[in-house]
């Protein structure tokens, strides 16, 4: 591929006696004609080496990975210091030894007791002051009362038989006095409801058969 055209071979002839390896004379003009290259650009392929990567992206990489680590030991230190803050309590817990408070029940049995003026026979625990306290039985001048006592007096749930057996209450008491509950009579016929000063208040009579025979409201017979 001669650059002048009076050099190139001519006829078939020619071009066959050059590739014979007769490429006729040696001070013939040789003109190299390099081959285009293609003008798109070539991906560089990808590196690996460290120092093909941008400083800004390696200082990126370091400062994400620093922060990674920071925020695992800030959680490690935390959690640690939770257990550690947790165990001491539960140690400290432990070490507390609380005092055994032991309360000392004290009966009596048939001990003259008194409560606002009414002076009764009483068997039961009683409290410090040597009063009534608990359930217990007393023994009054109209009956005998079983149930529960409150510093002397009848207070909650108890049942009272009349001496002469007039009547039975079952209910409870407030104040030493009927509060609520049934009061049963001799003849078997029986009221139920509330109670204000030991008289009946507001409630229901009831024949000895269950048969409703009557009501009261506020004291009064309806």
């Amino acid at each position: 591929m001669r650059s002048n055209k009076a050099n190139r071979p001519q006829t078939i002839d020619d071009f066959l006696s050059i590739l014979d390896g007769n490429e006729g004379d040696d001070d013939d003009e040789v003109t190299v004609i390099g081959v285009e290259q293609d003008k798109q650009a070539v991906k560089p392929e990808a590196s690996n080496k460290i120092d093909d990567i941008p400083p800004t992206q390696i200082n990126e990489a370091k400062t994400s990975t620093l922060s990674s680590k920071i925020i695992v030991a800030v959680a490690i230190v935390l959690v640690l210091a939770v257990a550690i803050i947790l165990g001491v309590a539960l140690l400290h817990k432990a070490d507390i030894k609380r005092p055994k408070t032991e309360q000392k029940v004290t009966e009596v049995t048939n001990k003259s007791m008194e409560y606002e003026g009414v002076i009764y026979q009483y068997t039961g625990p009683v409290n410090e002051t040597g009063n009534a306290e608990g359930e217990g039985t007393g023994v009054y001048s109209d009956g005998t009362y079983t149930g529960e006592y409150v510093d002397g007096c009848r207070e909650g749930k108890g049942t009272f038989v009349t001496s002469d057996g007039s009547n039975t209450f079952t209910g409870t008491f407030e104040n030493d006095m009927y509060s609520e509950g049934t009061l049963t009579m001799d003849d078997g016929s029986y009221f139920e409801g509330t109670f204000e000063d030991n008289e009946f208040d507001t409630g229901s009579w009831y024949t000895s058969s269950g048969i409703f025979d009557g009501k009261m409201v506020n004291g009064q017979y309806k």
